[in-house]
């Protein structure tokens, strides 16, 4: 290969890194916004409930945020919620408490490192689309959310075999499920996430978000 060709070569793997990179940067820009969008959403709609009951006016004895935004069973919205609740950069005061304490109960490990966690919702990688992707520091943790029907062996092993090369490369890796699949892959159940949250203690802004995301769990997910 000459000079001129090895130029134009490396040229081009350049301009596609640079496009890999922007639609990236596009994708992750979009879903801030959109749950920048529900988180206030949610917390108007929590700011009514609070000055319907200081006003007498608040009758129902059970408030579920998911049923009153219609996503009681959409695991989409499950995917953002629990996201966001495993990236110790966000608002709700856990720092990676939840992330340390989600890990170890549903792989038996912790990270070694929580420092620049990267948390994606919905991320597409490789034919793929993960839930929820964990990318640390040469570890990564993959989550299928699931709500009503559990996920299949093909897809969790698909998910291993990406681990495996993540691991092939000298990162850990790690996949799990929200519910018990069928073969021996780790889970972790929605009542478990619950007792961990339970545990913690969450900024005060995001108490009420936290503790009706618990009741959410206990009404419709643990029955």
């Amino acid at each position: 290969m000459t000079d001129g060709e090895l130029a134009e070569e490396l040229h081009a793997i350049s301009v596609d890194l640079d496009e890999i990179l922007a639609n990236e940067r596009d994708a992750a820009i979009d879903l801030d916004r959109r749950f920048a969008e529900d988180y206030g959403a949610i917390e108007e709609l929590l700011q009514s409930v609070q000055e319907a009951k200081a006003a007498g006016g608040w009758r129902n004895t059970r408030f579920n945020v998911f049923d009153v935004l219609g996503r009681t069973r959409r695991e989409r919205a499950h995917s953002s919620f629990l996201a966001w609740l495993l990236d110790p950069a966000e608002a709700h005061g856990l720092r990676d408490a939840f992330l340390r304490q989600f890990m170890a109960e549903a792989i038996g490990t912790e990270p070694h490192s929580t420092m620049d966690v990267t948390v994606s919702a919905e991320l597409q990688c490789g034919g793929m689309r993960f839930d929820i992707h964990v990318k640390g520091d040469c570890w990564c943790l993959v989550v299928e959310t699931k709500i009503d029907d559990p996920p299949g062996d093909d897809q969790c092993g698909k998910y291993q075999e990406y681990c495996r090369k993540l691991t092939d490369r000298g990162e850990q890796a790690y996949v799990t499920p929200a519910r018990r699949p069928t073969n021996s892959t780790p889970w972790i159940s929605c009542g478990e996430v619950r007792r961990i949250l339970e545990r913690l203690t969450p900024d005060p802004s995001a108490v009420m978000l936290t503790a009706d995301f618990c009741e959410h769990i206990v009404s419709d997910l643990e029955v």
